[in-house]
């Protein structure tokens, strides 16, 4: 298996979309742009909840996960998980 790191960075302002909250699912929509969707399999994001649902309209072949640190802060409320996550993730 072959693991390609692609790193691209915009410059992009919150008056161009509606608002902060938008920029994120702005800020993918132009890197598929410049990647293409063709080029990636997996995507690993926040819990934002419109890149979500974005991906699974508009990229149905993309395995889409969240990062740990996002799913580990959902979680803080449950000491019990928090702990297993972080065993597992540092530890396997």
């Amino acid at each position: 298996m072959v693991f390609v790191y692609n790193y691209h960075c915009f410059l992009k302002q919150s008056n161009e979309v509606d608002g902060a909250y938008h920029c994120e699912l702005e800020g993918l929509k132009r890197s598929m742009d410049v990647i293409g969707a063709e080029h990636v399999s997996v995507l690993v994001t926040d819990r934002h909840r419109g890149i979500a649902k974005w991906i699974r309209d508009n990229l149905p072949d993309i395995l889409h996960y969240y990062d740990v640190w996002h799913v580990a802060k959902g979680m803080m409320s449950n000491n019990i998980v928090l702990k297993v996550l972080f065993t597992f993730t540092f530890y396997v």
